[in-house]
């Protein structure tokens, strides 16, 4: 799972698959790209540690991964599966929400949840396209939760990273519990 775990080895499997964001391994690279940029000081950090966002006016910090900052309306945890056919299939999602401001939405000041005001996460196309599409590009990983942001403006739908772990809690449980039991039965 080092292909997931590793930010750098994430984003070098996806680059031709259009479903993260532009980005660049060195600095020089990462100016080229003429963008306010996410820069990321550790390769395997967890909860937006090391994340810094550049936008031009100061120096350059050192990264290991420099990733074109995109504006997002919304940020989804996306659980997936893959069948033992090979299919991948939606888990279960939620939306993150955080408290403050900022452009980081990372660790303890944010929630995930699975219904606003009463009523169920609808998760857009876009983000379910880029979830299935980034399953398939990983075929040595049964389950992941993916990090995707949305921009409602655009319709567009990025993938930051892949979870092996994802946060469980009861309801994530409960939806991991149904996929294992429906495509990867105990045999007696």
């Amino acid at each position: 799972i080092g292909s997931v775990l590793s930010k750098k080895a994430f984003f070098d499997r996806c680059k031709y698959a259009d479903i993260t964001p532009r980005f660049a391994l060195d600095p020089s690279a990462a100016k080229a790209l003429n963008a306010k940029l996410v820069c990321r000081a550790s390769d395997k950090g967890k909860d937006g540690e090391g994340i810094t966002i550049w936008e031009g006016d100061t120096p350059l910090p050192p990264a290991v991964l420099y990733v074109e900052f995109q504006p997002k309306t919304a940020e989804y945890r996306v659980h997936v599966g893959r069948t033992k056919d090979g299919e991948s299939v939606l888990i279960g999602h939620q939306r993150k929400f955080k408290k403050g401001g900022g452009d980081i939405w990372a660790g303890e000041s944010c929630y995930f949840v699975w219904t606003v005001d009463g009523l169920p996460v609808v998760l857009p196309q876009a983000v379910k396209d880029v979830a299935l599409k980034t399953l398939a590009l990983f075929e040595e990983v049964t389950f992941a939760g993916l990090d995707i942001i949305y921009d409602a403006n655009t319709s567009k739908a990025f993938v930051l990273e892949a979870n092996s772990a994802p946060m469980m809690t009861p309801k994530t449980v409960e939806w991991f519990a149904t996929f294992f039991n429906s495509y990867y039965p105990v045999q007696e």
